[in-house]
């Protein structure tokens, strides 16, 4: 892999209408090549462009605070070689957003509003693609006692299909390839097929919270709602085509619904040092209207953290309990349950100006075989098992 990369920052202050101006823009070259079992190189994949990104900040009253912004990219994708399963394409997108917040009384009040305009453009063929997308958002932070704030939040989001989504094995006319001359996936290990159709995902969200800041005890607890008209999604087909399976892009409507959870507490403390507990815990479900179950969604996790701290010092064991995921989507196999404990520790040093770190980690300390739910390959490859990690960090 290389990549060349050059970012510019700007920050200018303004009068009149606006405070100031804050700008970022980056530049890109990027590109890297996989290797073949003999060492000869198979596909080469390159992607160059431009992003960038300016806010103005409006010179608003005490209590209001508001942000006009756009933010434009440009990008040149392209892969050459046996392995290449997606047209060389340009991909170009603007949007025009503003963000405003006013505080009344003990509320804070937000909203905001975004349109996207995203052109994909092949190189070498017609099959085209451009659409307009609109998001708007609107929220309130209730702080009804000096610990805690209640949240509520409402948005709706659209989304353009990507160039993997639209033209994955799709040719320069927008015709699926024949079956055998369908090319591989190497990172999903699937003969993945493009939607050059596929529309705009839709999709609106309902969130309270409850939130606790201040006091010994802090947390928080999320509760969300999401319905999406429209959703892109990989379906495994269970066809497969010289032994690998042929996945394709759908779209469908489907419902997400879960909740997040995590309280904060201190165990002791004395002198310099200082020991806390944090317990969390999250669970999400999302069904299709007409399918059943999503595939690829996490099941439930919950554990515990314990975290000690000193001056120079600190050191953290983290376990997390994952239930097995019975609730599968078509085609998809289950994944069983596991306990995850991991340890991290590091000690900071003071070289003559400079400093150092000192860290030691261990993940996976039960050395359990793990399979996660959400990866493409969890039938091919579990995660590695018990691994230690010993390394020293110098800053200059």
């Amino acid at each position: 892999m290389q990549q060349d990369r050059v970012d510019y920052e700007l920050l200018v202050p303004l009068s009149g209408w606006f405070e100031e101006i804050h700008g970022r823009v980056s530049a890109v070259d990027y590109q890297h090549v996989e290797i073949e079992g003999n060492g000869e190189i198979g596909t080469l994949f390159e992607q160059d462009g431009i992003e960038g990104r300016f806010v103005f900040h409006l010179d608003a009253t005490e209590n209001r605070e508001g942000v006009i912004g756009v933010h434009f990219s440009h990008r040149n994708f392209s892969a050459l070689g046996e392995e290449a399963f997606i047209s060389a394409t340009d991909i170009d997108s603007i949007a025009l957003f503003t963000v405003h917040s006013v505080d009344i009384a003990n509320t804070t009040y937000e909203f905001g509003v975004r349109a996207e305009r995203q052109t994909l453009e092949q190189i070498r063929g017609s099959c085209d693609d451009a659409k307009t997308s609109w998001s708007e958002s609107a929220s309130a932070i209730w702080r009804f006692s000096d610990q805690f704030n209640l949240l509520f939040s409402l948005s709706h989001s659209q989304r353009s299909a990507t160039v993997e989504e639209l033209y994955s094995n799709i040719d320069t006319g927008c015709r699926e390839l024949p079956a055998d001359l369908l090319v591989k996936h190497a990172a999903t290990q699937r003969l993945e097929i493009g939607n050059p159709g596929a529309g705009r995902e839709k999709s609106t969200n309902f969130e309270i919270g409850l939130r606790k800041h201040l006091g010994n005890v802090t947390g928080e607890l999320n509760i969300f709602y999401n319905d999406i008209a429209d959703y892109i999604f990989l379906f495994d087909t269970g066809t497969f085509e010289s032994d690998v399976e042929i996945a394709r892009f759908l779209q469908e409507d489907v419902v997400f619904q879960g909740l997040e959870a995590e309280l904060n507490f201190p165990l002791y403390r004395t002198g310099d040092h200082l020991s806390e507990m944090t317990l969390f815990g999250d669970y999400v479900s999302a069904e299709f209207d007409r399918s059943g179950n999503v595939p690829r969604i996490p099941p439930l996790r919950f554990g515990a953290e314990w975290r000690h701290s000193h001056v120079n010092w600190q050191a953290k064991l983290r376990w997390t309990q994952v239930q097995e995921q019975s609730d599968v989507g078509r085609n998809e196999s289950r994944t069983n349950g596991y306990s995850l404990l991991n340890f991290y520790a590091d000690y900071h040093l003071q070289l003559g100006s400079q400093t150092g770190l000192v860290f030691l980690k261990g993940i996976n300390l039960l050395d359990e075989r793990i399979r996660h739910h959400t990866s493409l390959l969890k039938d091919i490859a579990p995660s590695p098992g018990r691994a230690i990690e010993l390394g020293f960090r110098f800053e200059f």
